[in-house]
């Protein structure tokens, strides 16, 4: 069987619809949200982080995955076991 991934946390900002109505004054104190996720780093490339939140070891398969953009990506680390 092979042995577990590192699990990282990566902190990131998000782009958020935001509504129904707002004076521009409100608009213009809007913050994006910023999340982080835990997870198992299964590739990235110019554009996207994918991770994954769950692992099958026993049958290499994951579960929850997150498609997160390169460029909202505040940062990661490796969580401690």
């Amino acid at each position: 069987m092979p042995k577990p991934r590192r699990i990282v946390v990566v902190k990131w900002r998000d782009a958020c619809l935001c509504g129904p109505e707002y004076t521009l004054k409100d608009c213009l104190e809007l913050n994006m949200p910023i999340y982080e996720t835990y997870g198992i780093i299964l590739g990235k490339d110019k554009t996207t982080l994918r991770l994954a939140c769950e692992e099958r070891i026993d049958i290499e398969r994951f579960r929850q995955v997150n498609l997160i953009p390169i460029e909202s990506i505040i940062s990661i680390r490796t969580l401690k076991r």
